[in-house]
């Protein structure tokens, strides 16, 4: 042992040495559980450029080394958990508990951005549509301006999209939920409210969709777009 670490040890309160025991016993217990040596794990921590060995992790895990802050955030990356799982105080059957919530919140973090760019793409989407929608249905609202939006006798075709237009919301909106969910997962704040989802969704319509209603009953829009009656008329 150098002097360097001797003189680590000595000068640590006895407090920190509860933590650094369940890590140590936890790292050990993750590493076999992830059929990994200490010298396989070692070659995965030295990745993140600390300078490790099977005999660095041979040391670790005999308590014969303390830890490091980096290096504890590091080990536990590797074997998929947190610092924080690693060194709870429970016991064995909880402490799984525990590493099955720390997998669903890390999870959850890889696939944050994924649903943030679907919501994104999903918005862009449905103003392409929405400005198609207005730039027919716009200019006849102001030749009837005391007319009211869901009594304007709109072409079918232009109702039929904007139903599809709502579905389309309603999917957005559920987008946003998702995400904020999984936000909520990875800090920690505790679950989403009815509410937070509402102010999402009410800022994306800030953002410039038309607002307007138009009659469409309650059930789905049919897939393909209605027949242009006027010519069928005229046929």
């Amino acid at each position: 042992m150098s002097s360097t670490e001797t003189n680590d040890r000595a000068e640590r309160p006895q407090g920190s040495t509860r933590w650094e025991t369940n890590f140590r016993t936890q790292m050990t217990r993750l590493r076999k559980a992830h059929g990994l040596n200490q010298t396989d794990l070692a070659r995965k921590i030295s990745k993140w450029e600390l300078p490790f060995h099977q005999q660095t992790i041979q040391r670790i895990e005999a308590g014969e080394r303390p830890i490091r802050l980096n290096e504890a955030h590091v080990i536990a990356q590797v074997l998929d958990t947190t610092v924080a799982a690693m060194t709870s105080e429970v016991g064995t059957d909880e402490r799984e508990l525990v590493y099955a919530v720390e997998a669903l919140r890390i999870d959850a973090s890889g696939h944050m951005g994924d649903v943030a760019a679907l919501a994104s793409q999903w918005a862009n989407d449905l103003r392409r549509l929405d400005d198609l929608i207005s730039e027919i249905a716009e200019p006849k609202l102001e030749r009837a301006a005391d007319v009211e939006a869901d009594e304007w006798d709109a072409p079918a075709v232009v109702r039929w999209a904007y139903a599809w237009l709502q579905v389309g919301l309603g999917a957005h909106r559920e987008l946003l939920s998702a995400q904020l969910m999984l936000n909520r997962i990875v800090s920690g704040a505790g679950p989403v409210s009815i509410w937070d989802v509402e102010q999402a969704g009410q800022k994306f319509r800030a953002d410039g969709l038309w607002a307007r209603e138009m009659s469409w009953p309650d059930d789905s829009p049919p897939f393909d777009p209605p027949k242009d009656e006027s010519r069928d008329t005229a046929s």
